[in-house]
């Protein structure tokens, strides 16, 4: 912290650290610990990755994830595309190459 200022929330800091914690103990003397499951090691990777310039870190099972989205996603295009009864297909070359030899339909 280069220069901040800082409210001290004594009741807040018991409640978290389970004991008494000043500020001073808390921010430059190491007097407390953060408690597990309390989100403080998830906050600091995160902080981590900002500084970073990073968002997130892809784990496996979040690329799982979106592989299965993925798959659904393209399933339901290919139900949506063959409810489609009213599409014609069309070569562009094909066509483009009758218009540029006046070809009339």
């Amino acid at each position: 912290m280069k220069a901040a200022i800082t409210n001290v929330r004594s009741k807040e800091n018991a409640r978290f650290y389970g004991k008494e914690a000043k500020a001073k103990g808390i921010l430059w003397d190491n007097e407390v610990v953060a408690p597990a499951g309390k989100g403080i090691e998830e906050l600091h990777q995160k902080l981590e990755l900002l500084k970073e310039g990073k968002v997130m870190v892809p784990t496996p099972a979040s690329l799982e994830k979106k592989a299965s989205l993925r798959s659904l996603a393209d399933e339901a295009g290919v139900s949506a595309k063959a409810l489609q009864t009213d599409v014609i297909q069309v070569d562009a070359k094909e066509e483009a190459a009758k218009e540029a030899s006046g070809v009339k339909m």
